[in-house]
């Protein structure tokens, strides 16, 4: 992903690993999952982006970043961020499906084909929900597979295991 203004970011230090947030105006325009250390974290969020076009700032991130204590700690179940999506219609369209799953709840990737008035194109919404920009906003790691397994996830799946467990979904089955 290209940013075309000034794009500020920070590091939140959450259960999992470093999590980083980009940001551009007052919207949060990325996301990026923990990795192995905060380092390879990092060249994942400058991916294709010239370092040097990002700016470390702190002080833009405490609301998120509070509301992240809060979510890790099971007391925020929506966040309140605003946030700018980048990505074709088809994706902005899954996203916003995806969006609209409750906390503690999961829907299936044909579910949300569905939603969306697609019905044979679960596949190209488990491709937008590995392109989503915004992982935890936008709460991809809610959708499962049909037969109730837990699918993919940019995170990892045991991630996706933790972040189902901490929000209290059930799941049929597990990978």
């Amino acid at each position: 992903m290209k940013y075309n203004k000034k794009t500020y970011y920070d590091i939140y230090q959450s259960p999992f690993g470093p999590v980083a947030a980009a940001m551009e105006d007052e919207y949060i325009v990325r996301i990026v999952l923990p990795r192995t250390n905060q380092n390879e974290t990092l060249s994942v969020l400058f991916d294709k982006n010239n370092k040097s076009a990002f700016v470390r700032e702190p002080s833009l991130f405490k609301d998120l970043f509070n509301q992240f204590d809060k979510y890790f700690a099971g007391r925020l179940t929506a966040f309140s961020v605003k946030i700018k999506l980048a990505g074709t219609d088809f994706q902005k369209q899954v996203w916003d499906a995806i969006s609209e799953v409750p906390y503690g709840e999961t829907a299936s990737y044909g579910d949300l084909a569905k939603k969306i008035g697609r019905h044979k194109a679960y596949r190209a919404v488990g491709n937008a929900c590995n392109a989503n920009p915004i992982p935890l906003i936008v709460p991809c790691h809610r959708i499962i597979s049909s037969s109730g397994n837990m699918g993919g996830f940019g995170g990892g799946v045991e991630l996706k295991k933790h972040l189902l467990e901490l929000e209290g979904a059930l799941l049929i089955n597990s990978v």
